[in-house]
């Protein structure tokens, strides 16, 4: 029985092959052909960030893009040229200012870093990060009791960071 079994198997498969390779393959577009997107399209790729920027230099979103990426890749002088440019065009842009004031803390440039924090918590009083970055820099310029009262109000707004010893 399991001869006639096999033998049963053995003629379809001779059979599937040979009529899959007497098929007219010209008519059928190939596997590839297929998978492939529409050529016919304008295929131009998107613009790199620099040169959206340069396109529309009054958009602080793209300056503030910019920025964030350039500081994701160490690129802290260049990253703070994008964030100065984006808090330029747009004052009241709360999270470029924040950044800034990141990019500036990287760099050491604690007295910069405190304005941009300040001016943070000026356009946003509840900006829960602000307050604690700014107690950061506020305990490296040794300004301890200034500090505590800055990680104190960060936790007011955030009762997840009371946990956190300051």
């Amino acid at each position: 029985m399991n001869k006639r079994i096999l033998g049963v198997l053995l003629i379809i498969a001779i059979i599937t092959v040979t009529l899959g390779c007497t098929a007219d393959t010209k008519s059928q577009p190939k596997v590839e052909e297929t998978a492939r997107p529409d050529t016919t399209a304008d295929t131009k790729p998107e613009p790199k960030v620099e040169e959206k920027v340069e396109n529309d230099p009054q958009d602080a979103e793209k300056y503030y893009s910019e920025g964030f990426t350039l500081y994701n890749q160490g690129k802290y002088l260049e990253a703070l040229e994008k964030f100065d440019k984006a808090s330029e065009i747009d004052p009241n842009f709360a999270d470029a200012w924040y950044n800034k004031g990141v990019t500036l803390g990287t760099l050491g440039r604690y007295p910069e870093a405190l304005e941009s924090y300040n001016r943070v918590i000026a356009i946003d009083p509840n900006h829960v990060k602000a307050w604690w970055n700014k107690g950061v820099i506020l305990n490296k310029l040794g300004r301890y009791e200034e500090s505590q009262a800055c990680f104190n109000k960060a936790k007011e707004l955030d009762p997840s960071l009371e946990d956190i010893e300051t």
